[in-house]
């Protein structure tokens, strides 16, 4: 939400994008005021903070650390948390009702194909492609299958009316 901070308050005449309830609390105490909603349409201006926004996801990227850049992936949780890892991510340990059982993480395979293209890791990147190719052809054998399965059972009900 956006507001724009009163006097006395610090920040008087700056414009920031605050959480709800921080905005309540600052309306409240007569510090803020909350900025109208076609105002928050308009492009922003340099003294405005606006957080980044983003779906929850995956997504291949750069961090940067200090004068250290290095390539990331980083999972989004759908509000402004993230998880960070610097390579493809690791088996999940993962509680199936009566056991663990390790599965691999739902990255998409493009993500860490990406990624591999950012560290410069060429035969890693033609890995992941071929591994994302075979993934591909098993999931469209598998629907294959199982129309064909539908198909038939189709069939039969028409045929014996069951």
């Amino acid at each position: 939400m956006f507001v724009e901070f009163l006097e006395p308050s610090p920040k008087a005449g700056l414009k920031e994008h605050v959480s709800r309830e921080t905005a309540a609390a600052l309306i409240a105490a007569g510090f803020a005021k909350a900025v109208p909603i076609s105002d928050s349409d308009r492009v922003p201006d340099k003294d405005d903070v606006i957080p980044p926004l983003h779906a929850r996801g995956w997504e291949a990227g750069w961090f940067q650390w200090g004068d250290e850049r290095k390539p990331v992936i980083i999972f989004w949780d759908g509000g402004s948390g993230k998880t960070v890892y610097d390579g493809p991510p690791p088996a999940q340990r993962r509680w199936t009702g009566e056991k663990y059982e390790f599965v691999s993480s739902d990255c998409p395979t493009e993500v860490i194909v990406q990624f591999h293209t950012l560290a410069g890791n060429q035969k890693e990147a033609a890995k992941a492609r071929e591994e994302a190719e075979r993934e591909a052809l098993r999931n469209a054998q598998e629907a294959s299958e199982r129309s064909k399965r539908g198909n038939l059972a189709a069939i039969a009900r028409l045929t014996y009316g069951k």
